[in-house]
């Protein structure tokens, strides 16, 4: 019997950029820079949903060391690695699925990196998710997003590590979402990321590396011959 696609579960399981790294990736310098200048006396609240291995929230800590955090990851083995390194009262690495995590309490700040993508309906994880913001408080979304008002839904089967069909490159239109936050009562806010650096092609082709077209645009590509665009999303309660 042959392995056919089936519909992405909401798990990613491509966690080798994940592993051993701790240094933040561009978007999560970016982000950072973000919650800096929107929240800059930060003592609350903040939930870090697929946290990996809890990078993100060992930079916030040199920032703003009296705030309480929270993560959560499917990848027991990345959480392990960051409860060993991020032991501290008020830090809680969890292995939790989103559909699955019902969190103690809400929060001030949640953000979500690059886990929209992973469903092919995008209003499943934000209706699990949005109730965990607190009245004032703000939800960052980094991911892949349409500028045309298309939505695409991706999936793919990485030969190089092995394993059966998954997602994690579905697109949103900013559009689809933006009108959906809307209309549920938020205010959606996207703004473009642009990559600061040229990537090359990496020995695992799922993962992205750049190149510069006819017109000087920087267009980021990967194995699956998807190009992608990629936004910041803040999310606000009206």
């Amino acid at each position: 019997m042959s392995d056919s696609p089936k519909q992405a579960s909401g798990k990613n399981v491509q966690i080798e950029a994940y592993r051993g790294d701790r240094s933040l990736k561009h978007h999560d310098r970016q982000l950072l820079d973000m919650i800096r200048k929107n929240h800059p006396e930060f003592r609350g609240s903040l939930l870090d949903i697929g946290c990996a291995a809890g990078v993100f929230i060992e930079n916030m800590l040199n920032y703003f060391p009296d705030a309480h955090y929270t993560g959560f990851d499917t990848s027991e083995e990345l959480v392990d690695n960051g409860k060993q390194i991020l032991n501290r009262p008020n830090v809680e690495l969890i292995v939790a699925d989103v559909m699955e995590f019902t969190p103690s309490k809400k929060f001030d700040i949640l953000i979500a990196s690059g886990v929209l993508s992973i469903w092919e309906d995008f209003t499943e994880p934000l209706e699990k998710m949005l109730p965990w913001m607190n009245d004032s408080g703000c939800f960052y979304i980094f991911g892949r997003f349409n500028s045309a008002n298309v939505d695409t839904i991706v999936r793919f089967r990485n030969n190089h590590v092995g394993g059966g069909w998954e997602g994690g490159l579905n697109s949103y239109s900013i559009h689809t979402v933006g009108d959906w936050l809307e209309n549920r009562g938020y205010k959606a806010e996207f703004s473009k990321f642009e990559l600061p650096i040229e990537l090359e092609k990496s020995e695992n082709p799922i993962r992205t590396w750049t190149v510069i077209s006819r017109e000087g645009e920087k267009l980021i590509l990967n194995g699956a011959n998807t190009v992608a665009e990629f936004y910041f999303l803040s999310v606000l309660k009206n």
